[in-house]
């Protein structure tokens, strides 16, 4: 019995070495920077900004591409359903500042060509 109650507790202080151990290695690896690649997916993209869902995925997937190739290592991966990073192209007031200064540039750059050319 004692031979019985002796295995036992070894076999037992194995398992739970070897638990601890699986436990500890997994939380050291999930730490590593970058070892698994960040997932992301197109969540919204407004219309008044005249692109395509596809488009932008497109794009992003040329964006993370360049990041791989930079690095060496796989950082970005498209994940449609599941992605943890959601791109969301939001149409707000800035990027309708933003449109009104580049209108305001581009009638100053077709003032300036029309100066040059009456200056010629």
């Amino acid at each position: 019995m004692r031979k019985l109650i002796s295995w036992l507790s070894t076999f037992l202080a194995v398992v739970i070495l070897t638990f601890t151990a699986n436990t500890a290695w997994r939380v050291y690896q999930d730490q590593i920077p970058c070892r698994r690649p960040l997932t992301y997916k197109v969540v919204a993209v407004d219309p008044r900004f005249n692109v395509s869902e596809k488009t932008v995925e497109q794009l992003a997937r040329e964006a993370g591409a360049a990041w791989d190739l930079s690095s060496g290592r796989n950082l970005f991966q498209f994940d449609g359903l599941n992605g943890k990073i959601a791109i969301s192209l939001v149409y707000d007031q800035r990027q309708a500042e933003a449109e009104v200064r580049q209108a305001e540039r581009s009638k100053i750059n077709a003032a300036a060509s029309t100066l040059e050319e009456l200056e010629s």
